[in-house]
């Protein structure tokens, strides 16, 4: 799928979901265009957004976000099977049959549906993230050997007096480098230069 446009990628994405849901409609007799299919579906999108946001901290964290869709997508769907299980008591024993129990599990199997696609976006979307804040590095690789390691030092703390006992150096050559560093990497100062690679 690599060579497949963004748009190319949506719609083939749109009718492999659209093909896995008219497979599970077809097996377990789902009506997804009736009332009642429409519901269940939308109260455990709902029940699980709740969920998750009355138990997430920082929607930032990728791994928090993830496990609290996943654990509250399938406690709601199991609350939601339970119900519908225990609607099955008033019924009398004659109306209750093995399809009538299975089709009590079709919050179950709607979580599937909404959690593979899901998933997959969120662990996309997580990778895009870390990607976007990586330092881009290209500016150090023009650094010559000696104010890559002034360099070194200098974010780790050090100031111009320290890198000079450790190098072995003039604090007015430290100073150079620093200066020639700062020129490289388009930054304005020590500090900048901190948040920027660090």
């Amino acid at each position: 799928m690599k060579n497949f446009k963004p748009i190319h990628k949506i719609i083939i994405a749109l009718f492999m979901l659209t093909m896995f849901i008219v497979l599970i409609q077809w097996t377990v007799k789902f009506e997804f265009f009736k009332l009642e299919d429409i519901k269940l579906l939308a109260i455990l999108t709902l029940g699980t957004v709740i969920l998750i946001l009355l138990g997430v901290n920082d929607l930032s964290d990728w791994n928090e976000l993830s496990n609290k869709f996943r654990f509250n997508l399938f406690l709601t769907g199991m609350l939601m099977s339970l119900m519908l299980i225990f609607n099955l008591f008033g019924m009398t024993t004659s109306d209750v049959g093995f399809s009538s129990v299975i089709l009590c599990l079709k919050p179950m199997i709607l979580c599937l549906v909404i959690y593979l696609p899901i998933i997959n976006m969120l662990n996309r979307l997580k990778e895009k993230a870390i990607e976007e804040n990586l330092p881009d590095v290209s500016d150090l690789k023009n650094l010559s050997r000696r104010e890559t390691e002034v360099y070194e030092l200098a974010i780790q703390g050090l100031n111009n007096k320290e890198i000079s006992v450790k190098l072995y150096i003039a604090e007015s050559t430290v100073k150079k480098h620093m200066q020639n560093i700062l020129k490289k990497t388009n930054c304005d100062d020590r500090h900048m230069l901190i948040s920027k690679y660090v």
